[in-house]
């Protein structure tokens, strides 16, 4: 999906939230998740996103320790920071799919609306993610891809 087409947005959204997280396991774009370890780190961005003007505005960058806020406590956190109607952003599905779905299950809790919609920006293309890159690395990636992709 690309979320703007000669000037047209295809996002119903004001706001894009580049998402990741990393685990205590395998933490390479193709494994996460598959071994079922404990979220250590999740970090977002808050993106104004308007590509009818060329502009996108970043709101807020945060990193939210998991280990000691707790997995409920952290996504809450990120839902009370995140304006209503976001769209989250991601690196392929595994963050959300493979990691928080089973994990909210495993621990019991329902998460929100907001983790259950998202556009995987790598969908089309992967984006040159090293295998351990940081979290501030992958959301810049995520950030240039939604910016090169408004100009198009």
């Amino acid at each position: 999906m690309v979320p703007c087409a000669e000037g047209e947005s295809t996002i119903n959204s004001p706001y894009l939230v580049p998402f990741a997280l990393r685990t205590s396991g395998c933490n390479g774009s193709q494994e996460q998740g598959s071994d079922s370890a404990p979220v250590q780190t999740i970090a977002f961005t808050i993106i104004q996103h308007q590509c009818s003007t060329d502009n996108c505005k970043d709101i807020c960058i945060e990193e939210l320790d998991v280990h000691s806020l707790g997995l409920q406590a952290a996504l809450h956190k990120i839902e009370s920071k995140v304006p209503k109607g976001s769209l989250l952003v991601t690196n392929g599905i595994s963050a959300i799919r493979q990691v928080l779905h089973p994990l909210a299950l495993r621990l019991s809790f329902k998460l929100s609306a907001l983790f259950y919609k998202f556009i995987n920006i790598s969908r089309h293309e992967a984006l040159p993610i090293l295998k351990n890159c940081s979290l501030e690395e992958e959301l810049a990636s995520v950030r240039d891809r939604i910016r090169y992709l408004c100009k198009e």
